[in-house]
């Protein structure tokens, strides 16, 4: 039950952020989504409101709506994100780097340190981030920039889940994989194209763009916020996905030259002679390679393998 709680969701307007906005507005809770340019006061059960997270005085005029409403915020949501430049680290200026952070992390800080007084005063709150499986392992390549600014999201929220235990502040991220949503458009172009990068480049954003195309329902992402929200002592992680739960496990799991392989093979195989250009053609990278199977066979290899020592280690600690 959602007992009236009050919550903010960022970047409400379209994608991950609306889908959850929707969703929890019709499980009963209060819902209060954000946007830089609303279109319109009231979308789809939750009220919309103007905001720029690089903006403090966005910040403290959206919560001041708010709390003259409603007189207290239960969950904040930090969805706000762009996937900023597809490009080498190279071909990117440092004031391309520093906007995408200035969305993706220092607007996280903001909001959150925006929030902190009103959660005490009010003898606690929840905090959820919305991160990537990119924060767990840079891939796609050639979105190093965005997998950078999703890691300092990583690491900041674990220090912060720590800092605000004692107010009663639960803080947990979340880390979707593909979904389809409409994320693929904010891939902006490097300042200074550099053309021996150029057939690589293109085709790992071709890549990234057709797995967000063949991606899950955003949905998912909704009901697992739904689930923790719900939850009596909600956990730091939550990865929604298959692909994500596969790569990260991998990445935990394997030695980092297979996984370096694989990510490599994976999204710069044959990207000058043979680029991937359609959804068929994805598939087909995946289906019909003898690398790919022998990839994956190693993979699950590993994780049975890694499964049964942790299970042994298990049962050897009961004795």
């Amino acid at each position: 039950m959602s007992s009236n709680k009050v919550v903010l969701i960022t970047g409400a307007s379209s994608g991950i952020g609306l889908v959850t906005a929707r969703y929890l507005a019709q499980q009963g809770y209060r819902v209060f989504g954000t946007s830089r340019h609303p279109t319109q006061a009231e979308a789809n059960g939750f009220t919309l409101l103007p905001l720029d997270v690089r903006s403090a005085e966005s910040i403290q005029a959206c919560l001041q709506t708010i709390i003259a409403q409603t007189g207290r915020l239960d969950v904040l949501i930090n969805n706000a994100g762009f996937i900023g430049p597809g490009a080498a680290s190279e071909e990117l200026s440092v004031t391309q780097v520093k906007a995408l952070f200035e969305t993706n992390f220092f607007g996280v800080i903001q909001m959150i340190n925006a929030v902190l007084p009103l959660m005490r005063q009010q003898g606690g709150g929840q905090i959820i981030n919305l991160s990537s499986a990119a924060g767990r392992l840079t891939t796609p390549p050639f979105f190093g920039v965005y997998a950078a600014s999703k890691h300092a999201l990583e690491g900041y929220t674990e220090g912060l889940r720590y800092e605000v235990q004692p107010f009663n502040i639960r803080v947990s991220l979340v880390e979707p994989g593909y979904f389809k949503t409409s994320i693929a458009q904010t891939i902006e172009t490097p300042d200074r194209a550099l053309e021996v990068y150029q057939a690589r480049r293109e085709q790992a954003a071709t890549l990234d763009r057709l797995s967000i195309q063949a991606g899950r329902d955003p949905i998912d992402v909704a009901q697992t916020i739904a689930q923790i929200m719900r939850g009596r002592l909600p956990r730091l992680r939550y990865v929604v996905g298959l692909d994500a739960q596969v790569m990260i496990t991998a990445k935990r799991l394997l030695p980092f030259a297979f996984v370096e392989k694989y990510i490599t093979w994976l999204f710069l195989h044959d990207a000058e002679r043979r680029p991937v250009t359609s959804l068929s053609g994805l598939r087909h990278l995946f289906l019909n390679s003898r690398v790919a199977d022998a990839a994956w066979r190693q993979a699950w290899l590993a994780l049975a393998l890694g499964a049964g020592v942790t299970l042994i280690f298990k049962l050897w600690r009961k004795k």
